[in-house]
């Protein structure tokens, strides 16, 4: 595993950035829904 600048591994701001992603996504969703 490797380790960011800050020393927190990488996998977890991985991971982290995907739920945001999925979140995003979850709202465009219910704009788009009438």
């Amino acid at each position: 595993m490797e380790l960011g600048d800050d020393g927190q591994p990488v996998e977890r701001l991985e991971v982290q950035v995907r739920a945001g992603d999925l979140r995003l996504f979850e709202v465009a969703a219910h704009r788009l829904q009438p």
